[in-house]
């Protein structure tokens, strides 16, 4: 799945999406099949890919979160988890 969305710039999905009301050329059968499994992949919940090695977790900590970061770590601090995440590198 990786691939299929790579493949479309921001400009061409805003062509494709408003093609219907400029002079410009339809979405091909390839892009068509494309974004229909982009969109498959999407409502079962399996786009966008997460690589090995990463998980997605909420921008703020929850009450959860802090109150393991305290039990294990005696950290409980919000400022703490918000420096984490904005260091975070980004995957590739």
């Amino acid at each position: 799945m990786k691939n299929l969305l790579e493949q479309f710039t921001k400009e061409r999905l805003e062509v494709i999406a408003n093609f219907h009301s400029s002079m410009v050329l339809p979405p091909s059968h390839a892009e068509i099949e494309a974004l229909a499994q982009i969109a498959l992949a999407a409502m079962e919940g399996k786009y966008p890919a997460i690589p090995a090695g990463w998980k997605l977790v909420p921008i703020e900590a929850t009450p959860e979160m802090l109150n393991e970061s305290w039990v294990k770590c005696a950290i409980h601090h919000p400022t703490a988890y918000r420096v984490m995440i904005a260091a975070a590198p980004q995957p590739e």
